[in-house]
């Protein structure tokens, strides 16, 4: 394949999956030390289980079920770990876990341990004070006992989250635990209403959306008098500010004359949804390549509309990207996709309703087969908070992941608040989609993140966040973006740095069969380019590159290879690494692999949000193994090349030494090694790695993957994944694209569409 000036190109290799070998490994690991010992952790609990019974029978009808009551297990810092969930207590059924969350101690360290919500009432208590001196014969039992801190009733100060010391009155989103048995659910939910009746709440102000198996949702508005009462109803989990929509008013800003639209006689069949304030699609420069469903909202609207605005000048960063580079003379290209924009951001009191427009995106999403990148613009101002999920995050990641479909989302611009003020908002906070932030230049044209824009990290498990960076101007230097009759409107926000990436994503879809949307968010990643060479909190993963062409093609000295397949739990399997060892090597190699999953998500539990992971392990060479000899309580480990010292190899079996079922490992760089995040984000949908190796020290290398659940519940899930591998040696003597052609025969060079194959005539 060759561009137009007859230059060889290289498009990015497929079938990776072809490679895909199962295989079987052991694991091995152990438990550092207890926070307790057993004596001192159940006559702790005893005395919580003492305070209890007496609690219990003082909480009135109207605050709480006494036949099910929900109750704090409050885990120990030291014991964060995914196999330190205590199965045991919860196997006696004497509590019934309901979902968990972190939570501080008292001691101001900073540390946060894990504290599991749990239903119960007197006659189980008594039941697990009962065992707690009869412990069953179980070693796990002790162990899941000595890692407990306490046992004890919510306080109703840990039900408010994100509240000001001044907040008067306001929206509010309440969450509810979740009750095993229909008829507890529906009696705490009626009472939950009548609390709020009481208040002056009439129904018909009350929004509920209850999901099966999963969360009641309530939105409401209440003032400090009714939060103070609200806050004592035990099956309440948290109750938190609902700010209102936000959308960067663009109406009143610059314009200068604008460039030529195109030519209209055809279009692309590639359609990016937008979720925004309606589109005037009769613009110049939408006309022909813009749908706008202004209808969906029973309510009529004007030029002079913000909405409209704002959504006309998305819609056209979804076509064009930014137009900064386009004279008053210049005819703009076709678009590479078509757009169709959903009104969902009514004019009503300028205050649309959160709730509305998740229940219209519910709506809509499912009944769209044929689209598959979705832009959002908005969403409420203010922080995520760790310790809960919105409605709206959790409704974004479980359409992602049921419809198979990529939201690209922009982070916010609160980016210029105090810390933990400026951290990215819902719902960009989703793990299996896109956040984006914006970049812009300082005064010596240098690259920086744009002030306004909001920074990571993101929630538990997608911490990297914002994902990428794209342009969205700024205040100096600002986008130039469509408004609704064709001028140029000068602007900047994030709000229009994620709809180029939109675009970009469903070009990337649309020309090539083998991107789907969970490819297409791995190669957005991985080929994003951070200034500073490794992702950190205000650029994520880097900067999204120029063009789809640059992230399609490589060259023949960096070659990249796509794997897509999916993996069950406590399966392995091994994906081989396209390297060949040979005397065309000349200086180091670098490999990078960056792994994208979908996953199912858990909103009862913020600190374990997502149901399933990949573990990824980097085995370099096929003959060295790690050999082991235990000696009391210490062990003795050696490296050795099983090819070249089978001498030594059977002196050491010969000795009670044991050799490791699959190469030695080792561990690659994180790409995001030097950013305070929990452990190696190994729960986290994305991971991207990095490893640099000299000639002798590797020979048909490969990444093991390991398919992980939080639990045995969640055994049967399906994880869907694409790995995108690079291999790059810049002083190869040869043509490491070929090379690896003839050796990899599976391969195969990518099928990318022109523009023009993608699109069709305009009827």
């Amino acid at each position: 394949m060759a561009n137009d000036d007859g230059e060889r190109r290289y498009p990015i290799l497929g079938n990776g999956e072809s490679l895909l070998m199962p295989i079987q490994k052991s694991r091995s690991g152990g438990e550092g030390k207890f926070p307790f010992t057993y004596e001192e952790a159940r006559e702790k609990l005893k005395a919580d289980i003492k305070i209890l019974r007496k609690e219990i029978p003082l909480i009135s009808e109207v605050n709480g079920l006494k036949e099910a009551m929900v109750v704090c297990l409050r885990q120990h810092p030291k014991s964060l770990a995914k196999s330190y969930y205590p199965t045991q207590i919860f196997n006696t059924n004497t509590l019934i876990d309901i979902g968990s969350r972190r939570w501080f101690p008292d001691d101001q360290s900073g540390e946060f341990g894990k504290l599991f919500f749990a239903l119960t009432n007197d006659d189980q208590l008594a039941e697990l004070d009962y065992l707690l001196d009869n412990p069953p014969n179980n070693e796990n039992w002790i162990k899941d006992i000595r890692r407990l801190s306490a046992l004890n009733l919510q306080e109703s100060t840990e039900r408010l989250i994100g509240f000001k010391d001044n907040w008067e009155e306001g929206k509010v989103e309440l969450v509810l635990h979740h009750f095993p048995y229909p008829q507890n659910q529906d009696k705490v939910k009626n009472s939950l209403l009548f609390l709020l009746n009481q208040q002056g709440i009439p129904s018909s102000k009350i929004k509920i959306k209850s999901y099966n198996n999963g969360p009641t949702f309530i939105c409401a508005e209440l003032n400090v008098k009714a939060l103070n009462i609200l806050k004592q109803f035990n099956p309440l989990r948290v109750v938190r500010p609902l700010n209102n929509i936000m959308i960067t008013p663009i109406r009143t800003s610059p314009r200068i004359k604008g460039p030529q639209p195109p030519i209209k006689n055809i279009k692309s069949k590639i359609i990016v949804g937008v979720f925004d304030g309606g589109a005037h699609e009769e613009c110049p420069l939408l006309n022909g390549f813009c749908i706008a469903h202004n209808d969906i909202i029973n309510e009529p609207f004007s030029k002079d509309s913000d909405y409209l605005a704002h959504g006309t000048a998305v819609a056209g960063a979804v076509l064009y990207g930014p137009l900064n580079n386009f004279n008053q003379q210049d005819q703009l290209p076709t678009p590479p996709v078509s757009v169709e924009v959903f009104r969902v951001l009514g004019e009503k009191n300028q205050n649309p309703d959160l709730y509305d427009v998740i229940d219209k995106i519910e709506d809509i999403v499912p009944k769209r087969k044929d689209i598959k990148v979705y832009n959002l613009s908005f969403g409420p101002p203010g922080a995520i908070i760790d310790q809960e999920v919105s409605r709206f995050t959790y409704v974004i990641d479980k359409l992602s992941y049921s419809e198979h479909v990529l939201f690209v989302i922009a982070a916010g611009n609160d980016g210029d608040l105090p810390a933990g003020f400026n951290r990215i908002q819902a719902p960009a906070d989703s793990v299996n989609a896109l956040g984006v932030g914006s970049y812009t230049y300082d005064s010596e044209g240098k690259i920086c993140r744009a002030w306004y824009s909001c920074i990571g990290e993101g929630r538990e498990g997608c911490k990297v966040k914002p994902d990428i960076v794209a342009p969205g101007g700024c205040d100096q230097r600002p986008i130039h973006l469509i408004d609704i009759n064709g001028e140029k409107l000068l602007s900047f926000g994030t709000s229009f740095a994620s709809p180029i990436v939109a675009g970009r994503t469903g070009e990337l879809i649309g020309r090539c069969e083998e991107v789907n949307p969970l490819v297409a968010r791995a190669l957005l990643i991985h080929t994003a380019e951070h200034p500073n060479g490794i992702g950190d909190q205000e650029f994520g993963n880097g900067i999204i590159l120029n063009s789809a062409d640059e992230i399609l093609y490589c060259s023949k000295t960096s070659v990249t290879v796509i794997y897509k397949s999916f993996i069950y739990p406590k399966r392995y399997v091994k994906l081989p690494i396209p390297l060949i060892k040979n005397n065309n090597i000349n200086g180091r190699v670098k490999i990078n692999w960056t792994i994208a999953l979908s996953t199912v998500v858990d909103p009862f539990n913020a600190e374990d949000y997502t149901i399933t992971c990949i573990e990824d392990t980097f085995h370099p060479h096929k003959d060295i193994y790690n050999f082991s000899l235990r000696t009391g309580s210490k062990t003795q480990t050696k490296k050795i090349n099983i090819l070249k010292e089978p001498e030594l190899v059977q002196q050491l079996l010969s000795t009670g030494w044991k050799k490791g079922t699959h190469p030695s490992s080792l561990p690659p760089k994180d790409a995001h090694n030097e950013m305070k995040l929990r452990a190696d984000l190994k729960w986290d949908t994305i991971a991207r790695r990095l490893k640099r190796l000299e000639f002798d020290t590797f020979d048909e290398p490969f990444i093991s993957l390991h398919g992980m659940a939080r639990n045995d519940d969640y055994n049967k899930e399906r994880i869907d994944y694409s790995v995108i591998i690079t291999v790059d040696i810049p002083k190869y003597k040869g043509n490491l694209y070929d090379d690896i052609l003839q050796i990899y025969s599976t391969l195969e060079p990518l099928r990318i569409r022109a523009i023009n194959e993608i699109m069709i005539p305009v009827a």
